[in-house]
């Protein structure tokens, strides 16, 4: 089986135009902040889903070519900021290239109901899964009188 690349004749070699739907998903995910100062030349973004279930929030980063010693995690206040490096041999040729030896950073806002302490991470063949356990609301009880 061979792989064949077809370009988009219409985009230039030395541009990349990315898709509208990526340009609206980007400026409505982003924080104004992030639009105003463009740091996309210093960080990468990896492509990331957001999973709610019942008792826990799930958060799963794709990071191709990473190495699970080059991954950092932190929390500040309300916000889990992950970030890292991607390492390359520069003396590769390449002829599509789609993610780029950089360092990526990606930061989310907590929910009030997240349970901070609770924060575990796995990283398997490329996939960081971070669940982030919910805070049990109390629940109304009955208050019996005697």
């Amino acid at each position: 089986m061979n792989l064949v690349v077809r370009k988009n004749p219409r985009r230039s070699q030395s541009l990349y135009f990315p898709h509208f739907g990526n340009i609206v998903n980007e400026l409505m995910n982003s924080s104004l902040k992030e639009v105003i100062h463009d740091d996309r030349t210093e960080n990468t973004k990896p492509l990331t889903n957001i999973l709610e279930h019942d008792d826990h929030y799930e958060l799963q980063l794709a990071l191709p070519g990473v190495q699970k010693s080059d991954i950092e995690m932190n929390i500040d206040k309300d916000e889990l900021i992950i970030k890292g490096n991607l390492s390359s041999d520069d003396d590769i040729k390449y002829h599509l290239r789609e993610f780029h030896p950089k360092t990526f950073k990606r930061s989310f806002t907590l929910p009030e109901n997240a349970a901070k302490e609770e924060i575990q991470a796995v990283f398997k063949n490329g996939l960081l899964t971070v669940k982030v356990m919910k805070i049990e609301e109390p629940k109304p009880r009955q208050i019996d009188i005697k």
